[in-house]
């Protein structure tokens, strides 16, 4: 890239490892929420992911945007929950079974937090001016640095 063009900049964002979620806003208003599920047909769980951190059911502007991101257990709120006796192998998978669980309040109770990554439908040509976008709707987004060089990375 950076023959092709010298004054290209890489956007480098710290990998999520949980579980992805689509969320649907028309208007500004949450109207579906659905898991990756096997990369064809995902689980619908909206009433769910209200329940999680960032996932917020009005945008702060009247907007129709479709949004990728990640689901994750924080790795206090796992240790906190191993400590207490829950059986979880990882915080990924107690993350994905947290979403499926059929009560919105237990979900609630697995403390998870939504962070988004990409806009699919209603965002700019550009990854950062979506997450700019994110940003100013207070959707939170994972870490991300910007470089010249990959090498200062």
């Amino acid at each position: 890239m950076k023959a092709i063009n010298p004054n290209c900049e890489f956007d480098i964002e710290h990998k999520m490892d949980g579980c992805g979620l689509d969320l649907t806003y028309r208007n500004g208003t949450l109207i579906q929420s659905v898991t990756r599920g096997n990369g064809i047909k995902g689980d619908l769980i909206t009433e769910n992911a209200k329940q999680v951190g960032g996932v917020a059911e009005k945008l702060r502007k009247k907007i129709d945007l479709h949004l990728r991101g990640e689901v994750i257990m924080p790795r206090k709120v796992f240790d906190k929950f191993i400590k207490q006796g829950e059986q979880m192998k990882n915080a990924r998978n107690s993350a994905s079974g947290a979403l499926k669980r059929h009560d919105p309040k237990e979900v609630k109770r697995m403390k998870l937090q939504f962070y988004g990554y990409t806009i699919v439908e209603g965002g700019n040509k550009t990854q950062d001016k979506d997450i700019k976008l994110l940003k100013s709707l207070k959707i939170q987004t994972p870490y991300i640095t910007t470089t010249n060089s990959i090498k200062s990375s």
